[in-house]
């Protein structure tokens, strides 16, 4: 691998792809911020991890029951348009909680008002696959063929700046100000995505027009079905979904009950994790690497033995180095999982390719949801480190038993 081979920023060379880059710039930092802040105030609010599992499983059952159904939107209507209708809706559900908050009804002198938090977040799980759908699809559309890898990375590049500069600023605010003021910040940033993406332009590839949309559906599914090797990617990235998403939903127990640290220590913890991911991805951007299949088990493995590590650690320094390495993992594997469902599938197929993928994150909410339950009985440490044990395993038998992925470049 030589250093005149490195082409980190190569996609940027399309005005069309900059115009898009740029366009995602407000939705990065607003969703960077949310899964920060929502979290933190559902928790403090009522102090329970169940309930933090019930709006992780709110946000789920509309992404699970859409997912589909955005995947043949997406291949049938202009996938801007879509982009900016998810914006919008997420912009007004981020608006209604801290009105909520403003007038004092969402507060713990209205101990049921946690309903809206949940509320919200079903609001927010249909607008966000809609939104998914569009944005993972969009980016074949924009540039040539051999550059949608790093265009991919570069994406989770600008993703994960953001997630490394948000969540310090939003535990920030919220010590010295309010989480009113936190919410509000970040319905303007949607606002301002939506203006951006209008100026950006697109060519239409590939067509899923004509037919009924169960139709439209069920052929992509089959189309699934039939390619193996693209089965086998959607089916382990799933499982580390089911793994990744739990710890988000309830990090913010780690940082007030067993670290003690509180929303400044989250948002470092956030931060630390966005570091790792961001060189990690960084690094995929930069060198065109064979055998993506296999680099993905390997950022997979590392995943599941450091968030094991931080899931049993009770030490700040520790934690924080194990977030880097979870944080590497978790965006190593999804980025080089995009990758190959961008350019392996049939044009007129991504959409819904992507939206089975999308489906199963969703149907993986689940896990966040019977996880809050299983730690109230067992613990928050044993049952994130209980199945971030279980994927590291998993990784280990997958590499032996399907050699059909190993094969993927």
């Amino acid at each position: 691998m030589r250093l005149n081979n490195v082409r980190t920023f190569d996609s940027l060379k399309n005005s069309s792809f900059r115009i898009y880059y740029l366009s995602m710039i407000g939705q990065w930092a607003a969703q960077a911020t949310q899964n920060v802040v929502q979290g933190l105030l559902l928790y403090r609010l009522t102090g329970s991890t169940a309930l933090l599992g019930t709006m992780a499983l709110g946000s789920a059952i509309p992404q699970v029951l859409v997912a589909l159904f955005t995947g043949v939107l997406v291949d049938r209507f202009s996938k801007k348009r879509m982009m900016q209708i998810g914006q919008a809706v997420t912009a007004l559900t981020s608006l209604v909680i801290a009105i909520s908050l403003q007038t004092g009804y969402l507060s713990k002198a209205h101990p049921d008002s946690w309903w809206i938090m949940i509320a919200m977040s079903v609001i927010q799980g249909a607008a966000g696959a809609l939104l998914w759908s569009a944005r993972s699809s969009i980016v074949p559309e924009l540039v040539s063929r051999d550059r949608v890898g790093n265009a991919t990375s570069l994406t989770t590049i600008g993703l994960n700046i953001f997630q490394l500069v948000a969540p310090a600023g939003a535990g920030f605010m919220i010590d010295k100000v309010d989480f009113e003021a936190v919410f509000l910040t970040i319905s303007g940033l949607y606002f301002v995505s939506i203006f951006i993406t209008n100026l950006v332009p697109v060519r239409k590839i590939g067509s899923a027009n004509g037919g009924n949309i169960i139709t439209n559906m069920i052929e992509g599914l089959h189309y699934v079905r039939n390619n193996p090797a693209l089965l086998w990617v959607l089916i382990y990235t799933l499982f580390c979904s089911m793994v990744v998403l739990p710890l988000g939903a309830m990090i913010s127990v780690f940082s007030d009950s067993i670290l003690k640290v509180g929303a400044t220590g989250l948002g470092l913890l956030q931060g630390f994790s966005a570091a790792g991911a961001l060189v990690t991805v960084l690094i995929i951007a930069s060198f065109n690497f064979k055998k993506r299949s296999v680099l993905m088990l390997i950022t997979g493995l590392v995943l599941g033995l450091a968030q094991a590590g931080f899931a049993f650690s009770t030490s700040f320094p520790l934690s924080l180095l194990m977030m880097i390495f979870a944080g590497a993992g978790t965006m190593g594997q999804i980025t080089l999982a995009m990758i190959l469902l961008q350019t392996y599938p049939d044009p007129a197929q991504r959409g819904r390719v992507l939206s089975v993928l999308l489906l199963g994150i969703g149907l993986s909410g689940l896990m966040s949801f019977g996880s809050g339950f299983v730690a109230e009985v067992i613990g928050i440490q044993w049952t994130i480190g209980g199945i971030s044990l279980a994927l590291a395993a998993a990784t280990i038998l997958i590499w032996f038993l399907v050699p059909e992925m190993r094969k993927m470049d």
